[in-house]
């Protein structure tokens, strides 16, 4: 089978990824470039018999078959590493393209040692390149600005916006709390702020009455939290969880939020398309190995630390009609430099063009 897959190349792009969101779920969802399909391969057999009700061309490592598939393909497109990753591209001559999950957040060097093994590492815009080359000392010359193609599609999104929350039956305005991946590290899950400490949801829950509006959590996928916060929230009137059954993208709690209330998650700077306002919770950081790139270390951002200042916030910007902060706008201007904020899966395509 080996053999096989060394010798006869099909008319596949291959996607790997954790999971099938992002930017990874932007291209199988294009279905096909250059007269190639896409096809996903998955880790887990429960994602495989989901997703294939859903697209054509998905694959799971527990069938042999679809292995070979891969491992015939021309083109690896993958949004985290990829196992054996030196030993396919020097005997399957398979060329490997990186396209983040994640913008930049960190500026640590030794975890970038995956990146170079890609023939490209397609980035959000010149902002995370400057965070490579500037404070990762990264030297390869495998770097290019695309764009994420997550943000086209929730650009689409938010311009739904009402439409979307009527076809999920909500009809107020609405905070998205999304924290980071706890890691399990225990400082952070001990921090009031944290999105283990009950009281946090007592205090969105009850702004929620006095402002008539509801929050939606998203959890980094990673997180799991205390049977009693899930019963709280289960029990709530004003918390709820985003209603996957609606088939709508994983994106779509950003779409529709007035407000983001995060602590060290990069998913705010998707969120910065919305022209919504963003409030940052003082929580230790979770992964505290590497420090933070200029996505958070800059003038821009400034964090909460109390459970009354995040009352007041909210207050104030409720008042306001929920508009953008003009720090954050700038920071924003800064990130997607007034070009990556939309065609990017283009971008991403024709540097596809430029290898078949």
């Amino acid at each position: 089978m080996l053999y096989l897959a060394k010798k006869r190349k099909n008319s596949k792009i291959s996607l790997l990824g954790h999971k099938l969101v992002g930017n990874i779920e932007e291209f199988i969802k294009a279905e096909q470039h250059g007269g190639r399909e896409f096809q996903y391969i998955t880790f887990s057999f429960k994602d495989y018999k989901l997703l294939s009700k859903s697209y054509q061309n998905i694959l799971c490592t527990f069938y042999p078959t679809h292995i070979l598939k891969v491992l015939s393909s021309e083109i690896i497109i993958s949004s985290h590493g990829i196992i054996f990753h030196r030993l396919i591209k020097k005997y399957f001559k398979i060329k490997t393209f990186y396209t983040g999950h994640a913008i930049k957040s960190n500026n640590h060097i030794e975890i970038l040692a995956e990146q170079e093994i890609f023939d490209e590492v397609w980035l959000f815009s010149d902002f995370e390149k400057r965070i490579y080359i500037e404070e990762c000392n990264y030297s390869i010359k495998n770097l290019i600005s695309t764009g994420y193609p997550r943000i086209d599609s929730l650009s689409e999104l938010v311009k739904n916006k009402s439409l979307i929350k009527d076809r999920l039956g909500i009809d107020s305005d609405v905070l998205l709390y999304a924290p980071t991946d706890d890691r399990n590290n225990s400082v952070y899950k001990n921090h009031h702020l944290s999105p283990h400490n009950i009281e946090l949801y007592k205090i969105l829950e009850n702004i929620g009455e006095e402002l008539k509006l509801k929050t939606l959590i998203k959890y980094h996928i990673n997180t799991h939290v205390d049977i009693k916060i899930l019963k709280f929230i289960e029990n709530s009137n004003n918390l709820l969880f985003f209603d996957k059954s609606k088939s709508l993208p994983d994106i779509t709690p950003l779409s529709i939020s007035d407000l983001l209330i995060t602590d060290w998650s990069s998913v705010f700077v998707d969120y910065l398309i919305s022209n919504n306002p963003i409030l940052f919770l003082d929580t230790p950081m979770a992964y505290n190995i590497s420090g933070v790139s200029k996505v958070f270390n800059n003038k821009h951002i400034s964090r909460i630390n109390s459970f009354e200042g995040l009352i007041k916030e909210i207050r104030i910007l409720h008042e306001a009609n929920f508009k953008i902060q003009q720090p954050l706008r700038q920071l924003k201007n800064d990130i997607y430099e007034g070009k990556f904020d939309n065609d990017n899966l283009g971008r991403c395509l024709k540097r596809l063009e430029r290898n078949l």
